[in-house]
């Protein structure tokens, strides 16, 4: 993945630069929501990532950027597969199925592809719920276990909210996935 970079301990970037960079989110010119005031441009992303590690967009070539954004992108998925694993960890058997919502759903796919319960079923609760209804849920990631697996059973509103639980038991504490452009500053 090229030269670690290390960062300097104040909040010049967001994930969102880094996903700007790396091409997963669309520019959005009229937002200037991010570290800096700047817009959510992939210029500016540049140099807010650049910032990150006491170099400005002058000075740091963009191939360098992306392998800043490239890094954090892997310790962000890192992180959520960590999260993963220690709730797989806590249960003899592994889960027979993994509901993902929310803007985070591509980053916990593939922290789920790289996890102790990679052979289980991903289910979309977008595509399985539709747009409307999936955004009422955080971005969430829900590991669930086949009925009678030891798990406290589920309040039964929780149970009862769609359909995609009828044959499962979602375990009690879901993992909240960070949002590609929720603002989480850079470390």
């Amino acid at each position: 993945m090229g030269d670690a970079y290390r960062s300097l301990p104040e909040t010049f970037a967001t994930m969102e630069d880094a996903h700007l960079v790396l091409g997963h989110l669309a520019e959005a010119p009229e937002r200037t929501d991010t570290a800096d005031g700047r817009p959510a441009t992939v210029v500016h992303a540049h140099g807010r990532l650049a910032r990150m590690i006491g170099e400005d967009a002058e000075t740091l070539r963009g191939e360098q950027t992306r392998q800043i954004a490239e890094q954090v992108l892997a310790r962000q998925i890192n992180l959520i597969r960590r999260g993963i694993d220690q709730v797989c960890a806590s249960r003899p058997e592994a889960p027979t199925k993994v509901f993902v919502t929310g803007r985070g759903r591509v980053l916990a796919r593939e922290a789920l592809r790289r996890s102790r319960a990679a052979a289980c079923e991903s289910v979309d609760l977008e595509a399985k719920l539709g747009r409307n209804i999936a955004r009422a849920f955080r971005p969430s990631l829900w590991l669930a276990w086949p009925r009678g697996s030891g798990l406290p059973r589920p309040r039964r509103n929780l149970n009862r909210s769609t359909s995609c639980f009828s044959k499962t038991q979602p375990l009690a504490r879901p993992i909240r996935l960070p949002s590609p452009n929720c603002g989480t500053p850079l470390e």
